[in-house]
């Protein structure tokens, strides 16, 4: 739409009139369901993790490096990697379908950019929605955007887990940092996945 001004002083102008989107938010369907974060597994044993991730730096190898100690020191029975196409979309559907019909517990990671650190933040919060327990990993420099998506989507409190300097934001990490990373990650991981699901 258009909408053409007069000016006295000048000759008529015309400026694009754009319209803006509603702000906002509505839940899914599986959100109002659940109202909000999923209940904690009793243990990690014999489940099925899903780790989604958007590729970025080292994410992959910190997702080997998890999944083989969830499975060796809490029993987890199975793991699988979404691998998204972009580090800000979702999973495709046929992934998203996999998850909710087969992940007992989720990962997302790598938040260590801004749209990266919302879709990583979503993505996690998208699999609480549908029941299924979850953290994401973000970059403490690039959190801020995965709490504007935790306000986004009406769940304020939901914790991040962070990873700081010196480790760079972009996960292109020695592999020395990326085993180090998983040992300090996996006690909090496992926190917000268990039980009541509060980090001490």
């Amino acid at each position: 739409m258009t909408v053409t001004l007069e000016s006295p002083a000048r000759s008529a102008f015309s400026i694009d009139v754009f319209q803006a989107l509603d702000p906002s938010t509505r839940r899914s369907a599986s959100a109002n369901q659940c109202g909000g974060e999923a209940v904690g597994l009793p243990s990690l044993n014999g489940k099925t993790v899903a780790f989604i991730s958007n590729g970025m730096g080292s994410a992959t190898l910190l997702h080997k490096a998890l999944a083989s100690r969830l499975r060796d020191r809490f029993g987890v029975a199975e793991t699988f990697l979404v691998r998204k196409s972009s580090v800000s979309v979702p999973p495709s559907p046929d992934d998203w379908e996999k998850i909710k019909d087969t992940a007992d517990a989720g990962v997302t990671l790598f938040g260590g950019c801004g749209s990266c650190s919302s879709r990583t933040t979503r993505d996690a919060i998208e699999m609480e929605w549908a029941g299924i327990p979850a953290v994401a990993i973000v970059h403490a420099a690039l959190a801020g955007s995965g709490h504007a998506m935790r306000r986004m989507s009406r769940m304020d409190d939901y914790p991040l887990l962070e990873v700081g300097y010196p480790l760079a934001p972009t996960a292109v990490w020695p592999d020395e940092d990326i085993e180090a990373t998983a040992d300090a990650l996996l006690p909090q991981i496992v926190a917000r996945l268990v039980g009541s699901r509060v980090l001490s």
